[in-house]
């Protein structure tokens, strides 16, 4: 039998309020390394000292941690539609940075994978020295040289991710100042410029550089 209209709604009113979620604090170093690589004079996919940090076989180079290439007969394919001009970048300028920007996400993302990888294998190894003492073969100074890699480990996969956002936001401003054809070089650059942290995608300062190119 239904009770009552608004005995729910009465109900959830009276319910005790919930308690407040648990958060975890965000280390300032999170935001400083963030503003390094978003601040740094040119974008690159990994720091190529941290990606020589550690090496893998060939199989998993070619297999997991290295982005797949356009076949030569799809660029044939894109050719004879006339969607590649004649050094096999897309003609639509669009499609050109979307290709270009996703091909430099993928390879800053499995950078970040490698980098993963590897935290996963300090972990396991860890866990094992832990676990079963002596019978893991891992000595103490093995322990020791393991634990103190994962801060300088985590950092340079915070960095991927970093990389990654960075190059995301890019090429989104450029999708929108592509759209508006600004004849002006500088003009697009002093808008891809602006500061990049927070939730408007120019740092709110659109208007702003706007109305200041204009008096200009």
């Amino acid at each position: 039998m239904r009770g009552p209209r608004g005995a729910g709604i009465q109900t959830h009113l009276n319910a005790a309020p919930q308690k407040p979620r648990a958060s975890i604090p965000v280390d300032v170093e999170c935001r400083e390394r963030f503003e390094a690589v978003a601040q740094a004079k040119r974008w690159t996919a990994f720091q190529r000292s941290a990606h020589r940090t550690f090496h893998v076989g060939d199989e998993d180079w070619e297999s997991l941690f290295t982005p797949p290439q356009i076949p030569p007969q799809v660029k044939e394919r894109l050719r004879s539609a006339g969607a590649l001009d004649g050094k096999d970048k897309f003609r639509e300028k669009g499609a050109q940075t979307l290709e270009s920007s996703l091909f430099d996400v993928d390879r800053a993302s499995r950078a970040g994978m490698k980098y993963s990888s590897a935290l996963l294998l300090f972990a396991e190894l860890l866990n094992r020295s832990f676990q079963q003492a002596q019978a893991s073969g891992i000595s103490r100074k093995d322990t020791a040289a393991i634990i103190a890699l994962l801060g300088p480990v985590s950092r340079m996969v915070l960095d991927q991710f970093a990389r990654v956002s960075v190059k995301a936001t890019l090429t989104r401003r450029d999708l929108v100042l592509n759209s508006l054809n600004w004849s002006s070089r500088s003009t697009a650059d002093a808008f891809r410029n602006l500061p990049i942290l927070g939730s408007d995608l120019f740092g709110g300062k659109f208007d702003e550089n706007s109305g200041r190119r204009q008096r200009e």
